[in-house]
C-alpha cells in the first residue's frame, strides 16, 4: 500500500511535469511535441486509473479469501454443536425405547405367569374305549385288545392335541390387551421422537441459512466498500476491461456441511403382530455461499444470493436416521416369547457448530 502510494505520487508528479511541457510546447507553436506530451500524458493516467482498480481489486480478493477460510472455521464449529445435540437426543430416545421394551417384557411375563393351563379331561367316549381295551386284555381276548388299544391311543393323542390348542388360544387372548396397549404406547412414543428431531433438523437448517446470510453481507459489504472507492473514471475503466462487474467474481470455497436430512422410507405397520420403524438413510445438506459473481457491487448495493433449501420438501426429510445407513428394525408384539425390539437408536459423527448464531439458546423436544 505504501509502495503504491508512492508509485503514484510520483506519476502525479511526472503528469505534472509533463504537463508543463506540453503548455511551453504550445506557447512555442512546436504542436508536434505537444501532441506527444499530450498522448504520454494520457498513457499515464490510463496507467494510474489502471493500477488504481488492480490494487482495489487485490484488497478485495485477499479480505474475500479472508472470509473463506472464517466462514469453514465458523461452519465447522457450528455443525459440532448441532451433531452433539443431535447425538444427546438420540441417546435420550435409545433410553425412551428401552425402557418401554422392559416394562412391556415385564407385564407380558407376569401375564403369563397368572394364566394356569388347565390339566386334560378326557372325553367319556375315550374312557368307555379304555375299559373295553382292558377287560378284552383280562379275558384274553387279545387280538380285540390291540385293536381297542390303537384306537384309543389315537383318540387320546387328538384330544390332547386339541386341548394344547384351546390352552395356547386362551392364555394369547389373555395378552392381548398388552400387545395392543404397548403397541399404541410405542407408536406414540416414536412420533414424539421423530417430531424432535424435525424440530431440531428444522432449527439447525434455519442456523445455517442465519450463518450464510451473515458471510454473504461480508462479501457484499467488502465489494461495495471497493466499489465505491473508485471515482467515476476508475469505474468506467473497471467495467470496460472486465467486462462490467464481472471483475469481482470470487466463488467462497463450499465447505461441506454434515447438515442431515432425515428421510423416513414408508409409513409404519400398526398391526398386532409386526410393526417396523422404517428403513433409514440420509443425504448431505451443504453450507454454501453463492459466488461473489451473483453479489458484485453495484451502484445500487443490490445482490441475489444463493438461499440454503429450507423448503417443506427438504423439511419433510429430515426424519428419524443417521449420518451412515441405518437398519430396519422389526418388533414383534403377538409372539409367545414376548421380545419387543423397539428399534436401535441412531448416531451421527460428522463434525459441525457456528458462533455468532448461538444454536445453544434454542430448547430441543424431549422425546
Amino acid at each position: 500500500m505504501a509502495d503504491f502510494g508512492l508509485e503514484a505520487s510520483n506519476i502525479a508528479s511526472t503528469i505534472a511535469t509533463l504537463k508543463q511541457r506540453m503548455q511551453e510546447a504550445v506557447d512555442a507553436q512546436d504542436y508536434v511535441l505537444a501532441a506527444k506530451l499530450r498522448d504520454q500524458i494520457g498513457e499515464l493516467a490510463r496507467s494510474q486509473q489502471e493500477d488504481m482498480v488492480n490494487m482495489q481489486k487485490s484488497q478485495y480478493n485477499d479480505e474475500c479469501r479472508r472470509i473463506e477460510q472464517q466462514y469453514e472455521l465458523e461452519l465447522e464449529r457450528f455443525n459440532r454443536t448441532w451433531e452433539e445435540r443431535l447425538l444427546a437426543f438420540e441417546n435420550k430416545a435409545r433410553a425412551k425405547r428401552d425402557e418401554l421394551e422392559i416394562e412391556y417384557n415385564y407385564e407380558l411375563k407376569n401375564g403369563e405367569t397368572a394364566f394356569q393351563r388347565a390339566p386334560v379331561k378326557f372325553s367319556a367316549a375315550l374312557l368307555n374305549l379304555r375299559e373295553k381295551q382292558i377287560s378284552a386284555g383280562r379275558t384274553g381276548h387279545f387280538e380285540e385288545a390291540i385293536v381297542l388299544k390303537r384306537e384309543a391311543d389315537a383318540m387320546e393323542a387328538e384330544e390332547i392335541q386339541a386341548h394344547e390348542k384351546l390352552q395356547d388360544f386362551l392364555e394369547q387372548q389373555g395378552s392381548e390387551p398388552i400387545h395392543k396397549r404397548f403397541e399404541i404406547r410405542k407408536n406414540s412414543l416414536e412420533q414424539r421422537i421423530e417430531a424432535g428431531k424435525v424440530d431440531i433438523m428444522t432449527r439447525w437448517a434455519a442456523d445455517l441459512e442465519a450463518l450464510q446470510k451473515h458471510f454473504e453481507a461480508l462479501k457484499r459489504h467488502e465489494a461495495n466498500k471497493i466499489f465505491t472507492a473508485l471515482n467515476p473514471k476508475q469505474r468506467m475503466t473497471l467495467d470496460d476491461t472486465k467486462n462490467h462487474t464481472s471483475q469481482f467474481k470470487q466463488t467462497i470455497k463450499t465447505a461441506k456441511s454434515p447438515l442431515t436430512s432425515y428421510i423416513k422410507s414408508g409409513p409404519r405397520s400398526s398391526s398386532r403382530s409386526t410393526s417396523r420403524s422404517g428403513s433409514r438413510a440420509c443425504t448431505l445438506c451443504q453450507g454454501v455461499i453463492p459466488s461473489s459473481a451473483t453479489m458484485t457491487p453495484n451502484r445500487a448495493g443490490s445482490t441475489s444470493r444463493a438461499r440454503i433449501p429450507t423448503s417443506t420438501s427438504t423439511v419433510e426429510r429430515m426424519r428419524v436416521s443417521k449420518a451412515s445407513p441405518g437398519a430396519a428394525s422389526r418388533t414383534n408384539f403377538g409372539s409367545r416369547t414376548g421380545r419387543m425390539n423397539l428399534g436401535a437408536s441412531q448416531t451421527v459423527s460428522t463434525p459441525g457448530r457456528v458462533g455468532g448464531v448461538s444454536p445453544s439458546g434454542l430448547r430441543t423436544i424431549s422425546p
